[in-house]
């Protein structure tokens, strides 16, 4: 029991205390801490209580567990990279083998629809092998000047019509966004995982807003063009939310294969970031940024 408690946190008088190291302030908000008590001693010298003095440490313990999400990508990553060469090698051969035979067997048309069949699926799976390769930051790139609206347009003209009606998709492009240095394919890639997650999320009627911006870093005189993708889903809790990233992970009843690990991937194959807010019941927010060409141009110089 506490008698008498001593605050440091921010001004804010502590109402509350849990048998773990988390404080609850007079407004209601639960902050992670660090205490120590010590013995507070009567005029007799005797135990009259206990005086405790907190440290918010809540900006500590976010940092950690954010370093950890990344200990824990970085080493998924590793792993991709490296069944996503074998895979993608095994497939090539299959692929080869398949076509070779279908041009032996070119009076055999059962036989040709097998070997299509086998070679379709060695394509697909070619196809799972380089996204595993963009999540491990691993995949060729053929670089080119790139305006980040042209292809939101693209990716919407092409998945426009496979989006429920329920939903409305709502753009604000930004008419002056700079340009950003990127792999067409993977950027279009990024694009459309992330619309197709928001349009998996919601349940029923709903929205979609697609942003587009230019973001000055708070660091040098950079800029960032970022994709702004919100939506009023389900979302997601918070341990759900940790793992969004990570390769095959799902929510849903069948998945996508990688998904927003591949954005993940993507983004930091190009020097940039993805960014994820959500909470349950509330919707989604993915910030997906790339340097821009001019940022890109003075990395290298």
């Amino acid at each position: 029991v506490i008698d008498l408690v001593e605050n440091v946190l921010s001004g804010d008088s502590v109402i509350g205390f849990s048998g773990d190291p988390y404080v609850i302030t007079k407004d209601g908000t639960w902050v992670y801490s660090g205490y120590v008590g010590r013995p507070l001693l009567t005029s007799d010298n005797e135990v009259g209580g206990t005086v405790f003095t907190l440290t918010n440490l809540s900006e500590r313990k976010r940092k950690e567990e954010e370093k950890a999400t990344q200990l824990r990508l970085e080493a998924t990553s590793t792993l991709a990279g490296g069944l996503a060469h074998d895979i993608n090698n095994l497939m090539v051969s299959v692929l080869g083998n398949a076509e070779i035979l279908q041009m032996d067997l070119n009076q055999d048309s059962k036989t040709i629809s097998l070997l299509s069949s086998i070679a379709h699926a060695a394509k697909r799976a070619g196809e799972l092998a380089h996204q595993m390769l963009a999540f491990a930051r691993l995949g060729k790139r053929n670089m080119e000047i790139l305006n980040l609206n042209q292809i939101v347009n693209e990716t919407l003209l092409s998945i426009g019509p496979s989006i429920p009606k329920k939903i409305t998709l709502q753009k604000k492009l930004k008419s002056n966004l700079m340009d950003v240095e990127a792999d067409r394919g993977q950027l279009l890639q990024a694009v459309l995982n992330i619309i197709v997650n928001s349009a998996e999320a919601i349940q029923g009627a709903g929205y979609i807003e697609i942003i587009t911006t230019n973001v000055p870093s708070e660091i040098d005189d950079s800029v960032y063009i970022c994709l702004i993708v919100e939506d009023n889903g389900v979302g997601m809790n918070a341990s759900t939310l940790e793992r969004a990233f990570e390769p095959f992970f799902t929510t849903k009843t069948m998945g996508r294969g990688l998904g927003l690990s591949a954005v993940y991937g993507i983004a930091k194959n190009h020097g940039g970031t993805v960014i994820m807010e959500s909470e349950e019941g509330q919707g989604t927010r993915v910030e997906f940024c790339l340097p821009s060409v001019q940022h890109s141009n003075d990395k290298k110089s």
